[in-house]
């Protein structure tokens, strides 16, 4: 399987530019380098990723409590207000 696909990179404008900017003028010219960048920035999206994960089961349980609690006051006669 391949890591990476081909692009165009004008589609990847302006981000393109400015990586080979910053790759240029912080002298980011060996694969190695680039590629302990390309590591760093790939393990601080899976911790994102996960954290966006988190806050997605959180909202589901907080809806689904919420929801429990209209259904529960509804029953008991309570005035539902939200």
């Amino acid at each position: 399987m391949k890591l990476y696909p081909d692009v165009d990179c004008m589609t990847l404008e302006p981000m393109y530019s400015l990586h080979m900017s910053a790759m240029t003028d912080e002298r980011l010219i060996s694969k190695s380098d680039i590629a302990a960048q390309l590591a760093w920035r790939d393990t601080r999206i899976n911790s994102l990723q996960a954290v966006v994960e988190l806050l997605r089961l959180e909202s589901i349980r907080v809806t689904d409590l919420y929801n429990a609690t209209l259904v529960r006051d509804s029953a008991l006669g309570k005035k539902i207000t939200p």
